[in-house]
């Protein structure tokens, strides 16, 4: 008796069961054991043959996707912005996303105002350092214009007129300083601005000023001598001495005395005239 099975009634299989045993079913999962074999995808499964004619579109697609993956992995607010516009954008825009912010005339308008922010600052600097170059050269300027109007004590000195003899009473001036010859009782001094320079032991008979000192003819008992005065700060009265070594003077009271070049001439009251040496 013949027996139908699952190959067909008279024993030999159909080609049904033959396409059945041959294709795995809907519900068959692939398990560990099946990790060598091909896998077939099928129609609506999801997957997309790249050709020709959708290459750009492909391309435009990865870049919004890596742009969302940076974005996700960088907190920046700018990159997270940019990625969203890719995704709303479809990927067409995402690289004109990625370039920056979009010209609009605020974002020129501020632009021009630093630059005229940054040329003002600049301006301002130059004047500043230009006021000052110029501010020195003109104290320089005038500081040789001082010293060229304002001769130097040394040249004062020079000018001054340095022979000059007085009666007593009247005054000579040196350096700005009044010289003159002062009574007290019966003490004559001689002055420096009406404070006593130092005191005389006679009578003074004229005031001379010669090559910087203060020279004074005076009378003694029954004679005469001649002090001289370096004016100086420290310096100190003394008599001029003659040729001999010996204070220079004569008998007799002083008639006259006149200066002669660089010596007093002294005529007494014996009809004598003495040359005294001043220098």
């Amino acid at each position: 008796m013949m027996t139908t099975n699952q190959f067909g009634r008279h024993g030999t299989p159909s080609h049904a069961a033959h396409s059945a045993a041959g294709r795995p079913s809907a519900s068959h999962a692939p398990s560990a054991a099946d990790g060598q074999r091909l896998t077939t995808i099928h129609a609506g499964q999801g997957a997309r043959i790249t050709t020709r004619e959708n290459a750009s579109e492909a391309a435009d697609a990865a870049r919004a996707n890596a742009q969302r993956r940076f974005a996700k992995r960088h907190s920046s607010p700018q990159l997270t912005a940019v990625a969203n516009g890719a995704r709303r954008d479809g990927g067409s825009h995402a690289s004109h996303a990625a370039e920056g912010p979009e010209r609009t005339g605020k974002n020129i308008l501020k632009v021009v105002l630093l630059a005229i922010g940054v040329l003002l600052v600049v301006a301002l600097l130059v004047r500043l350092i230009t006021g000052l170059l110029i501010g020195d050269r003109e104290s320089d300027r005038q500081q040789v214009a001082r010293s060229d109007a304002e001769p130097t004590q040394a040249e004062q000195i020079a000018s001054e007129q340095q022979q000059v003899e007085v009666s007593v009473g009247e005054s000579v001036t040196f350096q700005g300083q009044s010289f003159s010859i002062s009574q007290d009782g019966g003490t004559y001094s001689v002055t420096r601005d009406g404070a006593v320079v130092f005191n005389l032991e006679g009578t003074p008979t004229g005031l001379v000023l010669y090559n910087g000192s203060l020279v004074v003819p005076e009378n003694r008992d029954g004679g005469w001598d001649v002090v001289s005065y370096m004016i100086a700060d420290g310096s100190v009265p003394a008599y001029v001495m003659g040729a001999d070594g010996n204070a220079a003077g004569g008998s007799g009271d002083i008639q006259s005395a006149t200066l002669d070049g660089s010596a007093l001439k002294v005529t007494d009251s014996t009809g004598a005239t003495t040359s005294v040496t001043l220098g």
